[in-house]
């Protein structure tokens, strides 16, 4: 097992979900200013999916444990950002 790729893996799944639920946040508080919410928030959906697919593609590429190690990496961050939403809300 290669350790250094599951932890590359790893690193590049909490930084892209640190910034997906980032830029999440972002979207959610302007589209409650904007007029026209809806083609706001299919936009930011839309570039934040695709950019997130894009990362773990490039993990992917790297090796399976790179892969894998995103995923993790991912679901860390996810966690992190239901924590922060549950406190500031």
């Amino acid at each position: 097992m290669d350790w250094i790729d599951l932890a590359m893996g790893a690193g590049l799944g909490l930084a892209a979900g640190g910034l997906f639920f980032a830029a999440l946040a972002l979207n959610v508080r302007a589209a409650c200013r904007a007029g026209r919410p809806s083609v706001l928030l299919l936009a930011g959906a839309t570039l934040r999916i695709g950019l997130l697919l894009l990362a773990g593609l490039g993990a992917a590429q790297i090796g399976a444990l790179s892969g894998v190690g995103f995923a993790a990496g991912f679901l860390v961050a996810r966690s992190a950002a239901l924590v922060l939403a549950r406190e500031v809300g």
